[in-house]
């Protein structure tokens, strides 16, 4: 029994001083489930995770799931998500900056 699921997650920072929206992304698969194991009953439990963070993302997740076995079948459009906050950041006066990773926002 195993359950696997690929995340979509963005984060964004507001440096007001600098009129700086900083932005990242990243793809994250989470995955669960029952194992046989030699624990005291004989089932053991496991948790994985696994993130993505090598730049801007674009196109369809089937194209980045690519990279997690091609076994998701649903769309996302990154690009679409990052143009609303740069444009979003553009209207209210503010610089886009994007960063890969979650490191710096």
């Amino acid at each position: 029994m195993r359950k696997d699921r690929l995340e979509y997650v963005a984060r964004f920072r507001i440096d007001d001083s600098a009129k700086v929206l900083h932005f990242s992304e990243m793809l994250q698969e989470r995955g669960s489930g029952i194992a046989s194991g030699e624990d005291i009953q004989g089932f053991g439990g496991k948790k994985e995770v696994t993130r993505v963070t090598s730049g801007p993302r674009s196109g369809t997740i089937e194209e980045q799931s690519n990279l997690f076995g091609a076994k998701y079948e649903y769309r996302v459009d990154y690009g679409a998500i990052r143009k609303a906050f740069a444009e979003a950041a553009a209207r209210h006066g503010f610089r886009f900056e994007y960063h890969a990773g979650f490191g710096s926002v």
